[in-house]
């Protein structure tokens, strides 16, 4: 009974990585088309400060708790020209 939960040889532990994570990567992006784009809203009030430019940056990402969020920022002054656009999932009011 051993023998028939055997792993594969160390040999080719690389192919059989990569064969899953290619496998668990096509898994994700079926899994990601199939469920609706927004699961939470934000609205982010001194989007251009230290603590708000972090959030713009996490809470749109599938891995966020709760997430992935629709943002909306808010701002006294408009984004600085430096900083990256922002995803499509941010909207600055």
């Amino acid at each position: 009974q051993s023998q028939l939960l055997r792993l594969p040889a160390p040999a080719m532990s690389w192919w059989w990585a990569g064969a899953v994570s290619a496998a668990r990567r096509r898994q994700d992006d079926s899994a990601a088309a199939a469920k609706p784009a927004f699961q939470s809203v934000a609205l982010v009030v001194g989007s251009t400060g230290i603590v708000g430019t972090s959030l713009l940056d996490i809470l749109p990402r599938n891995d966020t708790p709760g997430g992935p969020w629709k943002v909306y920022a808010v701002s006294r002054r408009a984004p600085l020209p430096w900083t990256p656009p922002p995803t499509p999932a941010v909207t600055h009011l």
